[in-house]
């Protein structure tokens, strides 16, 4: 198992970072492992603010789409073998609110998170940020994504 974690964030200024065990909030996990399992069973779940997330998870990979009340504001995606990685990085990137103007990067080292803001980056909260990371070290951290 990986000590690090690739962040990502989709949108026209993008940003990469490594994430560690220093960066996670350790209590977060069990919630966040809950609103997963809930998630994988199609439902939509409420974890903050008015926010939900619904999505997929399995195959070592996860789509999770944020919304605010009826609104997709961002998408999630998790990548933690380097099989799942490609075909998950192009459909972030070709979904994309404006695909032309993302950085032009190559799907990254797994395993990785990544953000992608389909809204502005002031329309979205503080918090949404940090809940990514933990979700992907949350994932990271299980016996097999598949479990979900």
């Amino acid at each position: 198992m990986s000590r690090f974690l690739n962040y990502i964030i989709i949108d026209d200024a993008g940003g990469r970072e490594r994430i560690t065990a220093a960066d996670i909030d350790t209590d977060a996990a069990p919630r966040i492992v809950e609103t997963l399992a809930s998630v994988s069973c199609g439902e939509r779940i409420h974890i903050q603010n008015g926010y939900t997330v619904s999505g997929t998870i399995g195959g070592s990979r996860a789509l999770l789409t944020l919304h605010d009340e009826a609104e997709a504001v961002a998408v999630v995606g998790v990548c933690i073998k380097s099989r799942a990685g490609p075909p998950l990085w192009r459909f972030l990137r070709a979904n994309a609110v404006n695909p032309a103007a993302l950085p032009q990067w190559g799907c990254p080292a797994s395993p990785w998170v990544a953000l992608r803001r389909d809204v502005p980056k002031a329309a979205i909260p503080g918090w949404v940020e940090a809940w990514a990371k933990n979700v992907g070290w949350a994932l990271m951290h299980q016996k097999t994504v598949d479990m979900f």
